[in-house]
């Protein structure tokens, strides 16, 4: 028996073609497992986070007031061009950024300097307002916040001091 001689072009061929299926198995395995590890990879997209701004539209008091917002343990001041504000020294509305958070905590605090000379000096008082939410419930719009004295107050030391802000 004689075996036909061996063509070494075929043999190579033969190799070739092998191999050119083994490489488009791997890259489409490769290709496959790529694209499912990509997409089961990747995070889940997050709500989009946008800028809100507290803006001081401004203050009744019938004293001088300073105003002190804290959001999220940042503080902000009003009026940041002047000393004072109030009935008898009004301020110009200011825009300040919230902090980026998916919480918010804000409160009030002033520092009045009443408009009875006898009373004399600056007091702190705290504010009614106070607000913790989540960022996509954030209520916008126009707001008011209140005062309230502290109890060490002198008696002339009296509501209303009201801030008008909002929340965009």
């Amino acid at each position: 028996m004689n075996k036909p001689p061996k063509d070494s072009q075929v043999q190579v061929a033969k190799i070739t073609a092998f191999q050119a299926i083994a490489v488009a198995l791997i890259t489409v395995a490769g290709g496959s497992l790529g694209y499912f590890l990509g997409e089961s990879g990747k995070a889940k997209s997050k709500p989009e986070i946008k800028q809100n701004w507290l803006t001081i539209k401004n203050v009744e008091y019938t004293g001088k007031a300073r105003i002190v917002v804290n959001v999220n343990g940042n503080d902000f001041s009003y009026p940041s061009t002047k000393i004072w504000t109030g009935n008898l020294e009004p301020a110009a509305q200011e825009k300040f950024p919230l902090p980026l958070a998916e919480q918010y905590k804000i409160a009030f605090t002033a520092l009045v300097c009443p408009a009875d000379p006898t009373l004399g000096g600056v007091y702190e008082t705290k504010f009614f307002y106070q607000e913790e939410t989540g960022r996509s419930q954030i209520p916008t719009g126009d707001k008011n916040a209140s005062c309230l004295p502290n109890a060490d107050s002198p008696s002339g030391i009296k509501p209303p001091l009201k801030v008008h802000f909002a929340i965009e």
